[in-house]
């Protein structure tokens, strides 16, 4: 999987980097890291399956103004 790829389909699509952290449950700098090829391609499973469920749950609907996604 290419994490650079799935978490800027996820900022494209409205979040910020401090949003998709809340929402994975990890922290910015993590996600900072990912996103700039710092951290290599491995991370932990439940890392990794939060991702693909948050880029899951944008790609069905888009962040709104109010309160972003559900529950990733």
């Amino acid at each position: 999987m290419n994490w650079t790829t799935l978490i800027k389909t996820v900022i494209n699509r409205g979040y910020t980097q401090q949003q998709i952290a809340g929402l994975v449950q990890c922290r910015q700098p993590t996600i900072s890291a990912l996103l700039n090829g710092g951290r290599g391609k491995r991370i932990s499973w439940e890392l990794g399956d939060a991702l693909l469920k948050l880029e899951q749950s944008t790609r069905e609907a888009p962040k709104s103004s109010s309160s972003g996604v559900a529950s990733a």
